[in-house]
This record gives C-alpha cells, sequence and structure tokens, in this order.
C-alpha cells in the first residue's frame, strides 16, 4: 500500500518525523550492503557460528519494533494493572498461527494470566472483554502464507472489524507481519504495534 509512504512524507513535512532518522538507516543499511559486495553482486560468505546469526536476530528484531499509535496508554504492558489477557490471534495461515501460540507462553512467563483464540466476531469479543484486563490481537499476514494480495479476508477481516468495534482502553494490536495492516486503524486510534514478524525472537 502506498500510503504508506505518503503517510511518511507527511510526518515529515510536519516535522512528527525526524528525517534524520531516516537518513541514518538508509545510509547503514546502504554501507552494509557495500561491506559484503551486494551492491556489485558479489555472493555473500559468512564464516560466523549460528548462536551469533540468532543474537544478531533478537536484537535487530527489537530495535525495529514501532509503536504507531499508544493513545491509550495500554503499552508498554503495566504489570501492577494488568492480570488477565486474551489473545486472538489473526492470520489465515495455520504455520504463522502456530507461531503465535508462543506470545501466550511468553506472557505466562512474564507473570500474567493468558487465553488464547483465533479470530473472534463482534457480538462474541463484547461478551468476553469484560472479563480480561487486555485483549492482544495478535496478527500476521506475511508474503506467501498463503499466496494472494497482503490483506484479510473471511474469519480474519471481521476480527479487524471487531477489534475496532471493543473497548480501545483495554485492547492492544500488535502486527507481526506486513505493515500495511495499519490502514485499518489509522483512524481508529487504538494502540498499535508493528513487530513486521512473528518469529519465536520477536515475540
Amino acid at each position: 500500500d502506498l500510503r504508506y509512504f505518503d503517510e511518511l512524507e507527511k510526518r515529515i513535512l510536519e516535522g512528527r518525523f525526524d528525517e534524520k532518522i531516516l537518513d541514518t538507516a538508509v545510509e547503514r543499511i546502504w554501507k552494509l550492503k557495500e561491506e559484503y559486495g551486494i551492491i556489485e553482486g558479489k555472493q555473500v560468505k559468512f564464516e560466523k557460528e549460528d548462536s551469533y546469526f540468532i543474537e544478531a536476530a533478537k536484537e535487530i528484531n527489537k530495535k525495529s519494533l514501532t509503536l504507531m499509535n499508544n493513545y491509550k496508554n495500554n503499552f508498554p504492558i503495566s504489570k501492577d494493572k494488568i492480570k488477565k489477557i486474551l489473545v486472538i490471534g489473526v492470520t489465515p495461515s495455520d504455520k504463522e498461527y502456530e507461531a503465535l501460540e508462543k506470545l501466550p507462553e511468553i506472557l505466562r512467563e512474564e507473570g500474567f494470566e493468558v487465553d488464547m483464540e483465533r479470530n473472534v466476531w463482534v457480538d462474541h469479543l463484547q461478551w468476553k472483554q469484560p472479563n480480561y484486563d487486555l485483549v492482544i490481537f495478535a496478527m500476521s499476514r506475511s508474503f506467501h502464507q498463503p499466496q494472494g494480495p497482503l490483506d484479510f479476508w473471511g474469519r480474519e477481516a471481521v476480527s479487524i472489524w471487531a477489534s475496532n468495534a471493543g473497548d480501545a482502553n483495554k485492547i492492544i494490536i500488535a502486527n507481526f507481519g506486513a505493515p500495511y495492516i495499519y490502514k485499518y486503524y489509522e483512524v481508529s486510534g487504538l494502540t498499535y504495534l508493528n513487530a513486521y514478524d512473528c518469529h519465536e525472537h520477536t515475540l
């Protein structure tokens, strides 16, 4: 969705986003490509252990997290206020849903009581939400998972509708796939986080 670039340009022009941050990121990536000969089309060979790349992936994922909206101050999650969480997995991919199922495990390790469901209807959310301090919509729509446009339809589309109809004071949208899903939330103002990938190191 090219509106992402339009929105970025708009925020830069309005002074809401520092253009120097973008310049620094582009320069860093360009230097890495030059260093490894990617620009010249050379084959890249690495002589590092797997553990090096795992730790690097964790660090990259941590730094790439993007908090788009936080008007309700739902993030970071307060252990003093939040005890019981409902995670709703929203993805058309069974493989990615299995990856998202690790999120409740991680939250439980942090001391939260967590339940998880896949997709939700509007009336079902309105019935269940009062029983939880927080509802996290964990979304993932990635390239070729499955084949087709990077969008949601069917049950997943209904879940997006439900999330926008719920109590915004108790909802976080955590997107672990393509960042374009933000288009469904740029107006609603729900707490929204882009994490780009549902690998366990991101979760």
